[in-house]
């Protein structure tokens, strides 16, 4: 494998990690962390969680704020500038 394919496999890991997440489910996204220190991330409110322990525990809670859902499909929209 190459680097570029590679790097497209971890995204899809990636994105399916974070549909699940947003469903409640950490599992994938777990499989996927860092599991040994150094990691850091940053919180949605700003703040940041230093160590693999912390960072994947706080990513556990924060899955659990999350209901699962039934999937939906989101459509792109382009907003229009009119002038008056």
């Amino acid at each position: 494998m190459n680097n570029t394919s590679d790097f497209e496999q971890f995204m899809k890991l990636r994105k399916e990690a974070s549909d699940e997440f947003i469903n409640g489910n950490f599992d994938p996204l777990d499989r996927i962390s860092e599991q040994t220190s150094p990691a850091t991330i940053f919180g949605p409110k700003g703040h940041c969680v230093q160590g693999a322990d912390q960072v994947n525990a706080a990513n556990a809670k924060g899955a659990q704020l999350f209901n699962p859902v039934v999937p939906t499909r989101l459509r792109s929209c382009t907003w229009l500038s009119i002038p008056i």
